[in-house]
């Protein structure tokens, strides 16, 4: 009859387990940031999205989320010369 109570009593004031690791009981969680490796995204106000002329280097661009995602050069693209003179005066950076 002492062996349950004994059990019981070990299990209740035990901090260690057999081979000297802490019981899951007496472990505190612990909190993983998943996203500390994850740039902050830039300000709203400055993301460019979508395709800009740049009088730099005289090429057309594409920016997706305010990355510099495709480049054209302004010679021999192929789209229309309305969408180059439209680009060009209303999206130049």
């Amino acid at each position: 009859m002492k062996s349950y109570s004994m059990t019981y009593g070990y299990a209740a004031y035990a901090k260690k387990d057999w081979r000297g690791n802490e019981l899951a009981s007496e472990r505190k969680p612990v909190q993983i940031d998943l996203f500390d490796h994850i740039d902050p995204p830039a300000p709203a106000g400055q993301v460019l999205n979508g395709m800009y002329y740049e009088k730099a280097t005289d090429k057309f661009v594409s920016f997706v989320l305010g990355r510099r995602h495709y480049e054209e050069p302004a010679r021999g693209c192929p789209h229309d010369k309305e969408w180059q003179q439209r680009l060009k005066r209303e999206r130049s950076i």
